[in-house]
């Protein structure tokens, strides 16, 4: 219940983030997964894509590797334990959500510690 919940981030969410479209690691691909092309809107549990967490997102990929291994193959995840995933979109980049005072930015996947990467099994590959 706000306030309660904050804690200590509270006036910088009320004086950055409130009115805006925010999420944590987790969300960003489900926002993915969970939009609807032809409404324009993003809705719950739709597209087949299941309302897990990172830990479960990881579990259910049956393609995977580790970070060493990882494919030029964009929207790929990549995961750290415990739980956190960004998305790989190429030449070494990474989208991730990085918490309250961070946000949303793009990192180079050498400079984070990621462990491995996954494709999604809620997305299509081509």
């Amino acid at each position: 219940m706000y306030p309660e919940n904050v804690g200590k981030y509270s006036t910088f969410i009320l004086t950055h983030w409130l009115g805006y479209r925010v999420a944590d690691c987790v969300g960003l691909i489900k926002s993915y997964g969970w939009y609807d092309v032809d409404a324009g809107y993003i809705g719950y549990n739709i597209n087949g894509m299941e309302d897990v967490g990172t830990e479960g997102m990881y579990e259910a990929a049956t393609v995977k590797g580790t970070i060493d291994t990882i494919p030029e193959t964009v929207g790929l995840i990549v995961y750290r334990n415990p739980g956190h995933v960004g998305v790989y979109i190429g030449d070494g980049y990474v989208i991730e959500s990085i918490g309250t005072e961070g946000g949303v930015v793009k990192t180079e996947i050498d400079a984070r510690e990621w462990t491995d990467w996954f494709q999604c099994p809620y997305i299509t590959y081509y």
